[in-house]
């Protein structure tokens, strides 16, 4: 059989429909890359946040450079960060009557508070990397779907666009980190060796990305710095399991497969 990969969107900010047979490396890394800039213009528009007026928020700390994210987030908290966008938290989290539900209510207010910090950094990520992507293709339905059979990556995620944006959301976060973990191997990128956090908190953010060596290949440092975003607990895009926290009424599943990962 042959080796394949196909990338089907069809989102609020575009639509994408690729079918690779017998793919190289780098070609697979290009579409991946186009992919997950369509997934990522469009994640938050799905998301319990009004993202356009975070955005907005965020354009005030104007950054064209790596570097000045590191400058910015140093005069941040996540407290600041917390309060510049809590009025754009569309999702309201009543605290419920009964003590019993108290611990679950924290959690998911945790949750959604950490999805709000997330879209702020993705919109400050969005100035020094944009997210730009082309369409190509005719979706013939309204989903989004990844399926790789290849022998180094064996996965498949998808989700019907018609269902509840929360669903949505949670499945564009975790397709989204899929991707981001698998392009390194496609893309011959550098490891993150020195240059990834010890420990996950926002003044581990602030340092790894003050002392991060940026690679001159632009599609490199996107991955690196979004890599020491994530590595730091703080992602742009925020993982499934984060979502699943607020949203723990359905399954928020990773995609199937295999993903590279040595048999012990």
């Amino acid at each position: 059989m042959a080796e394949f990969l196909y990338l089907i969107a069809q989102l609020k900010t575009g639509k994408l429909d690729v079918k690779l047979e017998n793919p190289k490396p780098a070609e697979i890394a290009t579409q991946l890359q186009n992919f997950s800039h369509l997934i990522s213009s469009a994640v938050y528009y799905y998301s319990p946040v009004d993202y356009e007026k975070i955005s907005a928020a965020a354009a005030k700390a104007p950054i064209s450079h790596p570097q000045d994210l590191a400058i910015t987030l140093k005069s941040l908290t996540p407290t600041k960060i917390l309060e510049i966008v809590k009025p754009f938290i569309t999702l309201q989290l009543s605290q419920p009557a009964e003590e019993s539900q108290v611990k679950k209510w924290k959690e998911k207010t945790r949750a959604l508070e950490q999805i709000a910090i997330s879209a702020y950094l993705h919109a400050l990520f969005v100035q020094v990397f944009p997210q730009n992507f082309k369409q190509s293709g005719s979706p013939s339905k309204a989903e989004v779907r990844l399926a790789a059979n290849m022998s180094t990556w064996k996965a498949v995620k998808k989700v019907d666009c018609k269902t509840e944006n929360k669903e949505i959301f949670a499945s564009l976060c975790a397709i989204y980190h899929a991707v981001h973990v698998k392009m390194p191997a496609f893309a011959q990128m550098p490891t993150m060796a020195g240059n990834a956090s010890e420990r996950k908190s926002y003044s581990a953010l602030v340092t790894s990305l003050s002392s991060l060596n940026f690679p001159s290949d632009a599609t490199q440092g996107e991955w690196l710095t979004f890599a020491t975003f994530n590595a730091a607990g703080f992602p742009p895009v925020p993982p499934a399991e984060l979502v699943g926290e607020l949203y723990p009424e359905f399954k928020v599943s990773k995609p199937r497969g295999n993903f590279g990962k040595k048999k012990k």
